[in-house]
């Protein structure tokens, strides 16, 4: 009797092993596409705007990145969206670490993200011009789609 018991035991250690590393494959594959989206969205353009009667002035994802913290300094309103940023990395490192915390802070970094949307115009010189924002273009749907696939997560 306790030779079928160790072979049920094992049968169950095997099955609850391969279920343990299901999660842990399917967590890398979840991080590592989020991080992807967001990694290609930085090669692509994220709005346009009609600065100076150009309707296709539009704005890298890169530079919005590198430059955004600016307007969060200026207090001015889309700016607020840039945090996102360090909220998505947080996202990823909690995430990464089954934190109880990954989900709010996907969430949160998902609605920052989609604050953007709500801004009509938008600083775009260093003196204080606004311009109307045209269109939100691929590298900006990609930006969102990287907090989506944590969200969903």
């Amino acid at each position: 009797m306790s030779n079928k018991w160790q072979i049920v035991q094992k049968i169950d250690f095997i099955f609850t092993s391969n279920k343990r590393l299901g999660k842990i494959k399917m967590k890398n594959i979840i991080l590592i596409a989020s991080i992807s989206f967001f990694a290609l969205a930085l090669t692509q353009n994220c709005y346009s705007t009609d600065f100076k009667g150009n309707n296709d002035a539009s704005m890298p994802a890169i530079l919005a990145l590198l430059i955004g913290w600016l307007g969060v300094l200026g207090i001015h309103g889309p700016a607020i969206s840039w945090l996102a940023n360090p909220f998505l990395i947080a996202s990823w490192i909690t995430f990464g670490q089954n934190s109880k915390y990954a989900l709010p802070l996907s969430i949160v970094t998902l609605v920052l993200m989609l604050s953007f949307l709500f801004f009509k115009k938008i600083l775009v010189t260093e003196a204080g011009h606004v311009a109307n924002i045209t269109n939100y273009e691929l590298g900006y749907w990609l930006w969102i789609g990287s907090a989506l696939i944590i969200v969903a997560g």
